[in-house]
This record gives structure tokens, sequence and C-alpha cells, in this order.
């Protein structure tokens, strides 16, 4: 994933957090604001405390969803900051199941 579409400062986390465009699912929860900054590429961020697992199982949720907003990026039409809070159920679900519901909340949280 390029630097420019990482999402990096806890400022950045907070000032996302705050808006109310999120959707909740058992595996994570995901806010999206629009881009209103004119930059032409959305950027990606994922937060996976220590209540998701021991160091090992939150490094490979975060290079899964890395994956899953990395295959999506095509399908994101306009610019925007996605930020996703792991759960520990996360490590349940199969990658497929996983990138439908991140594709499926991105799709809702974009047309509001």
């Amino acid at each position: 994933m390029r630097p420019q579409n990482r999402l990096r400062s806890a400022r950045d986390f907070e000032l996302i957090r705050k808006q109310p465009n999120k959707a909740d699912c058992a595996a994570f929860v995901i806010y999206l604001t629009r881009a209103e900054d004119g930059r032409a590429f959305s950027r990606f961020g994922i937060v996976a405390s220590r209540r998701t697992g021991n160091a090992v199982e939150r490094n490979s949720l975060k290079r899964i969803f890395r994956e899953i907003f990395r295959s999506a990026l095509p399908d994101i039409k306009n610019p925007c900051d996605i930020a996703v809070f792991a759960r520990r159920a996360a490590l349940r679900f199969e990658f497929d199941n996983l990138a439908k519901r991140f594709r499926k909340a991105v799709e809702e949280l974009s047309q509001k």
C-alpha cells in the first residue's frame, strides 16, 4: 500500500471517529468520511487493540484488512478516509467473508 493511502496520525483517527458515518459489523467497526481537502486518493487505517489478541493475531488482522482495502480500492469512486477498528471475532471469519462485509459497508457509507 502506498504511503499516501495510509492514515497514520492519531489526530486523523480521532477526526474520523467523531463522524457519525459508521457501520458496525460482528468482525469490525468501520468509519468513513469523504475527503474534503481536494485529494484524489483514499486513505485507510486499521486499529487492532490488545483485546483482539496477541501480537501475531493483531498483525495478521492488520495484513488481512490492508489487503482487503487494496483489493477494494479500484471500486471506491469518491476519495475518502476509512478507519477500521477490528474486533476479536474477525479472526473467526474467512477472508472472502470479511472482504464482502467490508465492501458492503463501504458502499453503504459512501452513499450517505
